[in-house]
């Protein structure tokens, strides 16, 4: 062990460490600092152009993992243009979690479903464009959580 030195924690600081020590506080530590990218994360897209008066279907728009992953949280942004033309479902496998997202001019739709998916389950987004005459490209955005197999110890 190297130098000692004192760190200022709250009262509720302290009290979490201590429920999760199986040593010394530094040891809790170290162990908590190795692990933080224990479940990485990462932002994928599924952001499509649509053409006038089409669909993107679900088995063009898609993500698959190799592991399990959970889906933490979906962005989405119409940009200017889309005002009730553009129409999102989204889902994974066969499990609709976002049904009918309706566009709107300039306008942001997040959602946090905190759904597990299995491995090689893909997840997906169906893009309707209602609009006739112009192709719109509203942005798709997933937050997923990479999950690692636990052992027992």
């Amino acid at each position: 062990m190297g130098e000692i030195t004192t760190i200022a924690v709250s009262r509720e600081t302290k009290q979490m460490l201590e429920e999760m020590k199986t040593g010394s506080f530094d040891e809790t530590i170290k162990r908590l600092i190795k692990n933080q990218n224990q479940f990485p994360r990462e932002i994928r897209s599924l952001t499509k152009t649509v053409p006038p008066s089409s669909r993107i279907t679900r088995e063009e728009n898609r993500l698959v993992f190799d592991e399990d992953v959970r889906i933490i949280t979906v962005y989405i942004f119409f940009p200017p243009g889309c005002e009730d033309l553009v129409e999102i479902v989204m889902g994974a496998g066969s499990h609709v979690f976002a049904p009918n997202v309706i566009s709107g001019d300039g306008k942001v739709v997040s959602f946090s479903p905190n759904l597990f998916v299995g491995a090689k389950t893909p997840i997906w987004a169906e893009i309707t464009n209602y609009d006739q005459t112009y192709p719109h490209t509203p942005t798709i955005e997933v937050e997923v959580e990479r999950i690692r197999e636990v052992g027992v110890v």
